[in-house]
């Protein structure tokens, strides 16, 4: 299969893969820290909504306190209502009745989350009834009516409003814990994701490793192994070596100047053995025992007379 492939195709293709696998690890990164996000953004406003209630709860608590002190100094001295102590905690009550009025303002002005609309219609409905009775008190007392201040039900209103606080800061929680949760969830998740990519990514360097090798490793190694044996001077073997890629052109290449280099050395001893004749052959050599005709003695027989003499 791998040797039907070019090895530039094959090379564009583990790109491909490699660029795939890292925009699928971007989008699940992304994803996770998205939502992150929101879970940072969802605790962030819990906790600035609730930090305006409480100190709006407090200041009004603290307006009561001395809307209360202011009254009791009004009782302990009924001859002298403009007595400088009750003037003065009147005035502070009225000061921390606006700051806690500034405080649930900036609460308002904070768009609530869909889990927590319910119960912040429910605050503002208490705190409206209550802020208006502490406003009412006031009222009484620089009239001087204790009659009226008395007799107003101001403490249900704001054991309401307390109850009213406490569902709120319960239904914050159970939203802050399922933040909290699902941000746990989007870490494991996320710890998941990597181990898979991982994995994948392991299984993806296997293949390709094998791949390079089945079509270019192994066949560009017999390639090189048969030049050498046709460098030595072998031209017997064959180059077994398909496929329709580079290297199985290469191999086709090499086969075809083995060819060519087969037929021009047979060419060449051809034409060797066409120019060299066969050897002549030679007369039969005369016998050294046969008399040979009209042949003299030797010098030294016929010179042997003289010596005698």
């Amino acid at each position: 299969m791998f040797n039907r492939i070019r090895v530039v195709t094959m090379l564009m293709m583990v790109l491909g893969v490699f660029a795939l696998l890292q925009l699928v690890s971007g989008g699940l990164l992304f994803s996770s820290l998205q939502h992150n996000q929101q879970g940072f953004v969802i605790s962030n406003e819990l906790r600035q909504q609730q930090s305006e209630l409480t100190s709006t709860w407090d200041l009004m608590l603290q307006t009561r306190i001395n809307l209360s002190r202011s009254a009791a100094r009004m009782m302990m001295d009924a001859s002298n209502q403009q007595s400088s102590a009750k003037t003065d905690l009147l005035q502070n009550a009225k000061t921390t009745l606006a700051q806690a009025a500034a405080h649930y303002t900036t609460f308002k002005n904070m768009t609530p989350l869909p889990a927590m609309a319910e119960a912040s219609a429910s605050v503002d409905e208490k705190y409206q009834r209550y802020q208006a009775a502490l406003t009412e008190l006031i009222q009484f007392l620089d009239n001087g009516n204790m009659d009226a201040y008395f007799a107003q039900p101001t403490q249900g209103m704001q054991n309401a409003l307390g109850e009213a606080l406490g569902n709120y800061a319960q239904v914050s929680e159970n939203l802050y814990r399922q933040t909290f949760d699902q941000s746990a969830h989007d870490y494991r998740f996320a710890q998941w994701q990597l181990g898979i990519l991982a994995i994948v990514l392991v299984l993806i360097l296997i293949v390709v490793w094998y791949g390079i090798r089945q079509a270019l490793l192994n066949p560009l190694a017999r390639v090189i192994a048969h030049i050498r044996e046709i460098a030595s001077g072998d031209l017997t073997k064959t180059l077994t070596v398909s496929g329709r890629n580079e290297i199985g052109e290469l191999a086709g290449t090499v086969d075809h100047m083995q060819r060519s280099l087969t037929d021009t050395v047979t060419q060449v001893r051809e034409g060797s053995d066409a120019i060299i004749p066969a050897p002549a052959k030679l007369p039969p050599v005369i016998p050294t025992s046969l008399p040979v005709p009209n042949s003299r003695p030797p010098l030294w027989k016929r010179r042997q007379p003289a010596w005698n003499n």
